[in-house]
């Protein structure tokens, strides 16, 4: 429906605004529409984070 698009727009701009110069997100390797909403917005993968207790996750980061 077009809500991730959107999401991730208003998200971007907020940051823009804001004075922001970069901004990561982390998923799990398993949550495939996120990692697509990542990939089209930009994020590129730069590594991976253990969280509390024992979570794997897949960190992106955009630079703005």
């Amino acid at each position: 429906q077009g809500y991730g698009d959107l999401l991730f727009k208003v998200f971007l701009e907020v940051a823009k605004e804001k004075g922001y110069h970069s901004l990561r997100i982390d998923t799990h390797e398993g949550n495939a529409i996120m990692r697509h909403l990542i990939s089209k917005f930009g994020f590129e993968y730069c590594g991976r984070a253990i969280l509390p207790p024992n979570k794997d996750r897949m960190v992106f980061e955009k630079v703005i």
